[in-house]
């Protein structure tokens, strides 16, 4: 089975209706399993809050943006690409063909 971690790589702020709203954010996904980790990089944009959702830049926390990285279609895509990296690298790779 193969398990998942998260790390926030950067976030890019922008003042408009709030101050130091956060537009977007890279977060890493690593997965690992029996020893081998494969990782992707994902940039996640992010709408507009509404001022009962807004969290103040100084109270937000890496965890509640890997919530909201977590809360959607955006962490199966990324454990699906994830999952592929660990199927393409199992088997033996040769250059010795049986056409040869």
């Amino acid at each position: 089975m193969i398990s998942y971690t998260y790390q926030i790589l950067s976030l890019k702020r922008h003042n408009d209706a709030f101050l130091n709203n956060i537009k977007s954010f890279k977060i890493r996904i690593t997965g690992t399993e029996g020893g081998e980790s494969h990782h992707i990089d994902n940039e996640i944009l992010l709408h507009m809050p509404s001022a009962e959702s807004f969290i103040e830049y100084q109270n937000l926390t890496e965890q509640k943006l890997i919530d909201w990285f977590c809360d959607g279609i955006n962490e199966d895509m990324a454990k699906s690409e994830i999952q592929q990296k660990f199927d393409l690298n199992k088997g033996t790779e040769t250059s010795s063909f049986p056409w040869l």
